[in-house]
């Protein structure tokens, strides 16, 4: 997952990155909270980047098909 701040909506920069450290071959029900330490700042405009596995692999029960992210919330303090 990779944060971005901008005040015009136009030009972002990066202020964070964040690993994911769920073992993909979990395959029990998983709620993770992913945060990131911030230099206070200030913005206009928030952008969250969170990229899916891609093509699910053999093992897993949906394989060859695509992967899904399902976010609930994101909160910004």
């Amino acid at each position: 997952m990779i944060n971005f701040r901008s005040n015009n909506n136009k030009d972002f920069v990066k202020v964070a990155t964040v690993e994911n450290t769920v073992d993909p071959k979990n395959t029990e029900p998983t709620i993770r909270d992913f945060s990131a330490e911030i230099l206070p700042t200030e913005a206009r405009f928030v952008k969250v980047v969170a990229k899916n596995f891609g093509k699910l692999p053999e093992w897993h029960q949906g394989f060859g098909g695509d992967a899904f992210i399902f976010v609930d919330e994101i909160m910004v303090k």
